[in-house]
């Protein structure tokens, strides 16, 4: 298992500050890629001690990586606990704020409630637009290029896509790039850049990107956003798929040998179920994940689903 990261934009996912997002590749397959190596014990320290801004990329991963537990993370998550305290305090004063009926107390307590959920001088509109375009994290476009690239040839399953900004972005992004090259110039890439993956689609017929979703528990609501309203038509990925479950919508055919996505999962086993789902179905060709969300003990995953990763889970 070895890692890639890029940079994504932090945003607060809770009603408290939040730690830098992430973008992780895992991948069984080292083919035509430099052999990935473990960061090394000094450079490990270098990294802690803050003299090394990063590690070197891709690597593998081990035990004792820092990939999930990185310092702006535990940063962050010791101002999300006190953020936490914070809002409770502040509950109470709203409280009291509600009974006064005077509309500047009630103001007053509604910023300084605004002010810790979603940071300084950002509104809750502010926040709900972002959720609009972007779903729970931002992208970049190296982000968009790093999913594009590595699935450039099998494709892309997203579980857990919500109302599929994601999905949506990384398809414009696909087509874009693909109408920008020369059909030649695609056959160059993916045979300079085989990964030994059988690509089993005629290329027109090829969907580049599955996304997925049970509609179950969605940021936004489904009866403000819904397809007839003009922030789905520009955001939301109309080629949505519901679910009944991210294992019954992973196991499916079509989405054997794609690169698996998951981004921001919910906190608890689903990220988990899913990745073991993914393996288990095709563990000749379903060998990519991108994880895109915080490290351990942050707001998505669980333990279990960061230590696969870190001791190999039988990769």
């Amino acid at each position: 298992t070895y890692c890639e990261e890029a940079p994504t934009l932090p945003i607060r996912s809770k009603p408290s500050k939040p730690a830098k997002s992430e973008t992780c590749t895992t991948s069984t397959s080292t083919k035509s890629r430099s052999i990935p190596t473990p960061a090394s014990r000094t450079e490990r320290w270098l990294h802690k001690l803050r003299l090394k801004r990063e590690l070197h990329t891709p690597r593998i991963l081990t035990p004792s990586d820092p990939l999930f537990e990185y310092p702006l993370l535990q940063k962050g998550l010791r101002q999300r606990q006190r953020d936490e305290q914070t809002l409770r305090n502040l509950s109470q004063k709203a409280i009291a704020a509600r009974q006064s009926r005077d509309p500047v107390v009630i103001n007053q307590v509604f910023q300084q409630i605004s002010q810790v959920a979603y940071g300084k001088n950002v509104t809750p509109q502010i926040r709900e637009d972002f959720l609009v375009k972007y779903g729970c994290t931002g992208w970049t476009e190296d982000i968009l290029n790093l999913i594009v690239q590595t699935a450039r040839d099998r494709g892309v399953v997203e579980i857990g896509a919500g109302n599929g900004q994601w999905a949506k972005a990384i398809h414009e992004h696909h087509q874009s790039l693909s109408q920008s090259q020369s059909p030649s110039q695609m056959h160059s890439s993916f045979n300079n850049n085989d990964n030994n993956h059988t690509h089993t689609h005629h290329h027109k017929q090829f969907e580049f990107i599955m996304a997925y979703d049970d509609m179950t528990d969605l940021t936004l609501s489904p009866k403000i956003y819904h397809e007839h309203t003009q922030p789905a038509n520009d955001h939301f990925y109309k080629h949505l798929r519901k679910c009944s479950s991210h294992i019954h919508a992973i196991r499916k055919f079509e989405s054997r040998g794609r690169v698996l996505l998951l981004v921001y999962p919910p906190p608890g086993p689903m990220a988990m179920e899913t990745v073991r789902a993914y393996r288990d179905i095709y563990p000749e060709k379903n060998d990519v994940v991108i994880y895109v969300g915080e490290g351990k003990h942050g707001a998505n995953a669980d333990d279990d689903f960061f230590d696969y990763f870190l001791n190999d889970g039988g990769w």
